[in-house]
């Protein structure tokens, strides 16, 4: 927060420590979700899936930035990521882009690719009861 205001002393940022994602009620995600969707630019560095999707998911419906970044196990390597609505493709497509990118180079992926980023799909149908 202050590396923010050192840059821009007008910048308004809130610092909210919510746990998501988890066992919290589902009040307290709804309301910090409806804090994020008033950002201007929204920035998910947890390296999470369920965060990375709901960050998406809000950027994705209130049309707004998201940046993202996850380092690596063992501190070696990692990504900065970004998707800009009706520029880039949606944080979950851009996001499943790197991996496959790296794939195609032969560069091995240490991010998590598998454990939960992928659960937001724009084809699946919706889930039956």
């Amino acid at each position: 927060m202050a590396r923010i205001q050192e840059i821009n002393p007008f910048a308004n940022v809130n610092l909210r420590r919510v746990l998501m994602g988890g066992q919290e009620s589902s009040a307290s995600t709804e309301a910090a979700l409806q804090s994020v969707a008033k950002c201007d630019v929204i920035i998910d560095a947890t390296a999470d899936a369920t965060i990375f999707n709901l960050c998406a998911a809000v950027a994705r419906s209130q049309r707004k930035p998201l940046v993202w970044g996850e380092v690596f196990a063992g501190g070696v390597g990692g990504i900065i990521a970004r998707s800009r609505p009706d520029v880039d493709p949606i944080p979950v497509i851009a996001r499943r882009q790197l991996v496959a990118w790296c794939a195609d180079q032969g560069i091995p992926w240490d991010g998590k690719e598998s454990e939960g980023y992928d659960l937001i799909r724009d084809d699946a149908p919706p889930a039956g009861r």
